[in-house]
C-alpha cells in the first residue's frame, strides 16, 4: 500500500492527461453537437470528481446549460442529481433541496430514481445530523422511507454516486 501511495504523483499525472484529453475533445468539438458537448462534460465532471471540487461544478453547470439548450428534462434532472450531491457533500444544503424539490421524479428512468432517492436520503439525513433539533426525528423518517425506495429501485449495476 505504501508504494501505490507513493505513485500518488504518477496517477495525478495520468488523471490530468485524461482530462486534457477530454478538454481538447471538448474544444475541438463542434458548437452545434450539443449531445457529444454533453457527453464530454460529463466525463469531465466525473474525472474532476474528488479531484477539484470547482472543476467539477463548472463543468455540471455546463452539462445543465446544454440539457436545457437540448430540451432534455432527464439530462437536465441527471445533472441537478449530481449537483445536488457535489452541493451537499460541500454542506450546501439548500442548493442541495433546491434541485430535489424541481425534479419531477415521475419523468425519470428508474437508475436515476434511484440516484435521487439516494442523494434525498442523504440529504435529510445529513440535515438531521447538523441540525440535532426537535425536527431531527421527522429528517431521520423521511431519510429512511427515501433510501427504502432506493434500494428497492435499486439492480446491479445500477449503484453509483449520483
Amino acid at each position: 500500500m505504501k508504494q501505490e501511495i507513493g505513485r500518488k504523483k504518477y496517477y495525478d499525472q495520468l488523471k490530468e492527461r485524461h482530462i486534457n484529453l477530454l478538454k481538447k475533445r471538448l474544444r475541438s468539438n463542434s458548437p452545434n453537437d450539443l449531445a457529444t458537448q454533453y457527453f464530454l462534460c460529463k466525463e469531465l465532471s466525473q474525472s474532476y470528481t474528488k479531484f477539484n471540487f470547482d472543476s467539477v461544478y463548472v463543468y455540471l453547470q455546463r452539462q445543465l446549460q446544454l440539457s436545457i439548450l437540448m430540451n432534455d428534462v432527464q439530462k437536465q434532472y441527471e445533472a441537478e442529481i449530481t449537483l445536488g450531491d457535489i452541493q451537499l457533500s460541500r454542506g450546501m444544503f439548500k442548493e442541495t433541496f433546491d434541485y430535489l424539490r424541481q425534479i419531477n421524479v415521475s419523468l425519470l428512468p428508474d437508475s436515476t430514481k434511484q440516484q435521487y432517492y439516494k442523494l434525498k436520503s442523504f440529504a435529510y439525513n445529513n440535515l438531521a445530523l447538523y441540525n440535532v433539533d426537535a425536527n431531527s426525528p421527522k429528517y431521520y423518517a423521511i431519510s429512511r422511507r427515501a433510501l427504502n425506495v432506493s434500494i428497492a429501485l435499486a439492480r446491479p449495476g445500477v449503484l453509483k454516486r449520483a
